[in-house]
């Protein structure tokens, strides 16, 4: 709530770098309800704690950023550790594993997966399980 309600040029730390969850829309809402008054800070605090939050690193000055360095992408072993989960959750699902490895190469969330142009790699691997879920036949 202190960072929210602090005017942009009094900075609420002096870390380089922060880390942690980030406040999304609800969260945001909610704070607002507290500094309005509408809710006690701490039911604020019960909320957030049953709340599934989205996560930051937070490069908060000069210095920080200096510290970073471009890292080539390896595509093919996103692909691979992306195939792997896959598998491995078929198989968690009951499917043995010749199985599941030889209907993952086959199917076409696979084929999208591995065209680096469709940014699917960049998604977390559940994006792709969603997608290979549609091409389960219906007995599975």
């Amino acid at each position: 709530v202190f960072n929210r309600s602090r005017p942009a040029s009094h900075p609420a730390h002096d870390f380089d770098i922060v880390e942690g969850p980030i406040a999304d829309d609800w969260v945001n809402t909610k704070i607002n309800l507290c500094k309005q008054g509408m809710i006690t800070a701490e039911n604020l605090a019960k909320e957030l704690t049953y709340r599934e939050l989205s996560h930051q690193i937070a490069f908060c000055s000069l210095r920080s950023l200096q510290t970073l360095t471009y890292v080539e992408r390896d595509y093919q072993r996103e692909v691979n550790d992306i195939a792997q989960a896959l598998v491995d959750t078929l198989v968690e699902q009951g499917m043995n594993f010749k199985d599941a490895r030889d209907f993952l190469l086959s199917s076409a969330a696979f084929a999208r997966l591995v065209d680096e142009s469709s940014g699917l790699c960049l998604l977390p691997w559940t994006e792709t399980y969603e997608l290979l879920l549609k091409e389960l036949p219906p007995d599975m």
